[in-house]
């Protein structure tokens, strides 16, 4: 559900990032789910183990949509937030990339001429089914490190105090929220 509504929030609410990752992860879905390459293997990763760093975002986005939500419940907002790090450090960097090395060493492997359950498909099928899939993967997996460093700087500034105007609201508190918003 989370990833569906914020893929129709795509057009003209998003930013550029936000639209490229929405679509790029459809992609890699589109290729998990619905090739005969054998990526299959990958759909209960890309859509589930991943996801689970979105159940904290899906409540910092409450929080985010409900400013009264902040000052009432201000343990659970910053929980929330921890939370949403741990997973995402967890989830999209450590097992994101271990994962990517696979699919990355399965995806190079469809242009290799001694697999015999591709010998019948054209080089140049597998080549654009190659580069369908790993431009996408590439792009998501750098996303996904950009993103966990500004989710450590975000951290690292609230535990020091620091008051790095990107990472804070006005206010000069951790705005993690919306670096959470942005890695979602």
């Amino acid at each position: 559900y989370y990833f569906l509504f914020h893929t129709q929030r795509i057009f003209g609410h998003e930013d550029v990032t936000m639209a490229c990752h929405h679509i790029m992860a459809c992609v890699i879905g589109f290729f998990s789910s619905f090739t005969h390459y054998g990526w299959n293997y990958y759909a209960p990763f890309f859509f589930g183990v991943i996801e689970v760093s979105s159940l904290p975002l899906s409540l910092l986005n409450a929080f985010n949509f409900r400013d009264d939500w902040v000052v009432a419940y201000p343990t659970l907002h910053l929980f929330t937030k921890i939370f949403f790090a741990i997973a995402f450090i967890g989830t999209r960097v450590f097992l994101w990339n271990s994962n990517m090395h696979l699919f990355f060493k399965d995806t190079l492997s469809l242009i290799a001429n001694n697999n015999p359950e591709i010998a019948n498909i054209s080089a140049t099928t597998r080549f654009v089914t190659l580069l369908a899939a790993d431009v996408p993967a590439l792009f998501l997996t750098f996303l996904q490190l950009f993103w966990a460093f500004k989710i450590l700087e975000a951290l690292l500034n609230m535990v020091l105090g620091g008051a790095k105007k990107t990472a804070h609201s006005k206010e000069g508190k951790l705005n993690i929220t919306a670096i959470a918003i942005a890695a979602g």
